[in-house]
Formats: C-alpha cells, structure tokens, sequence
C-alpha cells in the first residue's frame, strides 16, 4: 500500500497541486461554476475503480481513500460524469487530505520509509481528556483591524459590508475572511490602518490599488488607506504572500520589521519574518523584486528565494511548494528540524513548546500535514519519530521529551 505513494512522477505532483488549490477554494467557498465541475469530477472518480490498477492493494487503498475523503470533505452529490480513478488521481488525494490507513496517520516524506504513528503512551493516554479539550480545528479566518486612533475592530465579530471610511475610502469586509478597501477619495493626510491575525488564525487583505495579501498566522501588516505620492510602501511582520497590482509609474516597497526591504512593480511573492526562526526570507514566484538591507541588495528571479546575514544576502533554488504550503492549507515539515516543526505547530495550534529532554542527534521529520489535523493526531503522529509529546494541564504548552 505504501508503495503507491511513492511512485511520484511530475503529473502526480501537478495533480496534487491542482487538487490543493481546489480544496482550499471549496472551503473557503470560492470555487467557480467550472472549478466546481473539476472538484465534482474527483470527488466521483474516487468512486469508481480504474480496471487497469487491478490489484487488491490498490482497491483497499482507494476504498480507504475513499472513506476518508467523504468524512474531511462532506462534498455534495452532483451529475458530473465521473472520470476513472487510477493511482495518480489517488496518490495526489492522499497527499492532500492527510490519509489515515488502517487507524495510523502516515506522514508523507521525501527520501524516507513511510512510518505509520505509534499508539499513544500511556503518558498521553492518561492526558488525553485535556487533549481532546484542546483538540479544536484550525482554521478560521480571524483578525484584528486597527484603527489610526488605536481603536480595533474584531473582524471576526464584525458582519460583511462597511467596516469605515476615512476621506471617501472605506474599508470593508467582503466576506469572512477577506478586508477590502474601495473609493478614490484624497486624504489630507496619510492614515494608517494594521490587520494583525493571531496564532492559529489567517486573514486576507485587498489594499487600495488591487492588491492582494494573504497574512499567514501571528503576523501583521501595516498600510496607507490610501496610496499617495510616488511609491506604495507598506510594513510586514509574520508571514504574507503578496500579488502586487503593476503600477510602472510607483513601485511597491515593503519593510519588513524596518530592517530589510523588498521593492517591486507588479509580482507574486512570500516573506517569512518570523523572528523566531532567524532571517527573513523572501521567496519570489513571478516577475522580479530587489531586497536590500544596509548596503547589500540583490535581484531575484522567479524560483529564488533571500536570505540576510552579516556578509551579505544568500540566494538559493526556492522549494515553492513547501513555501506555499502555508497559504494552501497545509503545514509543510519536508527537511525539517524538530524544533523548527515544533515553531509550526506552535503558532498555529496557539500552544508553547517545552522541551523537557532534548535529543541526544538531530532529528529531522519530513512531509506535510492538512491544517484541518486536530492537535492531538499531530502529537500522536511525532510518536513514530521517537518524539514523545504530552499536554500541559494549563492546555497551552505541550512537553517535549525524545529520550
């Protein structure tokens, strides 16, 4: 069965990537009439067994796949006639929804044996109550607007439609995860509003020239209500991925915790700035942008990605998917350290990390899981890496023990 899963050839990573943007899309519930028909014509496939797959392994696979997809994605019925389904179709669906095969969570990885997880300790068993108290779904779209006098909007609470308006601007909430602002007023002087989201929580933004941000969990950003003058500057801390309006006459800077800067026209991009976990990153996915800091900067073309440090900014080959996986659903653990993972789930599950025996070697996971996962098929998931994890009575800190 494992052996599916492994036959990646570069149509199954396409197909998974397509399924990926579709999924996010149905939950959100932004799916065209024609990408709804796509999703329709998966959903069935799963449904109806390619003859030419023909063996029991494979048929027990889909059967499970099966299961699984039906209770992540309560998909409606639809006439759509159902294409065959052969293993790439299931191998890309797996991937996607985190698939759970005989009661064990398999922890998709890269160059690596797939390991089913280790049932719970009794150290967890006996935590388990305080567990499952924790153990809500992430996900919601959630975050605080704040206002040029410091007053906060709880967009969460707030109904759709005018949030304010500042000089023939207004802000407004167009849906529950996404603020616009809309109008062509002049201000008499620059106003700055912020969206911060918290820990296990993102939000969307469209500013006043079209732009679109997605803020990643614990991360801020601050911009005009309206841009004036010759450039379009903003400020980010956290994680964002920007698809920035081309506008040749005023380029569109962005600060990143006043430090380094990333200056473009018209692209798509992401920055990791969580301080935490060191350097900014900035990784471009189309056009071009040029990042400085004191006196380095450098150009990126589509694929690379930055980092600072004392001699100067290093640039490599981006893992784009990895990258991405954030805005996509996903959290991506591919060659990760333990407490970089750890970071992950932290700010996303809204919990602190306590290591209360480190490992004696590195240990490095690998793989992705859906941001639908409950918390604790997470912690019982790092069993299988010898990673032993138990929830705090407080039910915001998990204890981290590896020996």
């Amino acid at each position: 069965m494992t052996a599916v899963l492994k036959r990646y050839d570069q149509a199954e990573l396409m197909d998974k990537q397509r399924l990926s943007e579709l999924l996010a899309k149905y939950h959100n519930n932004t799916l065209t009439y024609s990408e709804k028909q796509e999703l329709d014509e998966w959903f069935h496939s799963l449904q109806h067994p390619d003859s030419t797959t023909g063996k029991e392994a494979d048929e027990a696979f889909r059967q499970e796949m099966l299961h699984e997809f039906r209770a992540r994605f309560p998909y409606p019925a639809s006439s759509t006639a159902p294409r065959r389904v052969g293993r790439r179709i299931l191998a890309a669906a797996a991937v996607v929804t985190g698939l759970f095969i005989g009661g064990a969570y398999y922890l998709l990885q890269t160059g690596h044996p797939k390991q089913p997880a280790i049932p719970m300790t009794s150290g967890i068993a006996s935590n388990r109550k305080t567990i499952m108290e924790k153990d809500s779904i992430h996900g919601i779209n959630h975050a605080m607007l704040i206002l040029e006098d410091g007053s906060s909007i709880n967009l969460d609470e707030s109904h759709t439609g005018l949030l304010v308006e500042r000089g023939g601007m207004k802000a407004v909430k167009a849906d529950d995860s996404t603020v616009k602002y809309l109008g062509f007023g002049k201000m008499t002087e620059t106003v700055y509003h912020t969206i911060k989201t918290p820990r296990g929580r993102q939000y969307r933004l469209s500013l006043p020239d079209g732009s679109m941000v997605w803020l990643n969990v614990d991360a801020a950003i601050r911009y005009p209500v309206a841009f004036a003058g010759a450039e379009r500057r903003v400020e980010v801390s956290g994680e964002a991925y920007f698809e920035i309006a081309k506008d040749m006459s005023r380029p569109f800077i962005v600060s990143i915790d006043g430090k380094e800067e990333v200056k473009v026209l018209g692209t798509h991009f992401n920055i990791n700035a969580y301080k935490e976990s060191g350097p900014a990153v900035v990784t471009l996915l189309e056009g071009a942008v040029n990042v400085s800091e004191r006196k380095f900067n450098v150009t990126l073309k589509p694929g690379e990605q930055s980092s600072f440090s004392s001699k100067g900014f290093r640039v490599k080959k981006a893992n784009i998917e990895q990258v991405m996986a954030w805005k996509m659903g996903f959290l991506d653990f591919d060659a990760l350290p333990l407490d970089a993972v750890m970071q992950e789930i932290s700010r996303w599950y809204d919990i602190d990390i306590l290591y209360k025996e480190l490992p004696d070697h590195p240990i490095a996971l690998g793989g992705r899981i859906s941001k639908n996962l409950p918390l604790s098929k997470v912690l019982n998931m790092l069993e299988a890496y010898g990673v032993h994890a138990q929830l705090s009575n407080t039910k915001k800190q998990v204890i981290i023990s590896t020996r």
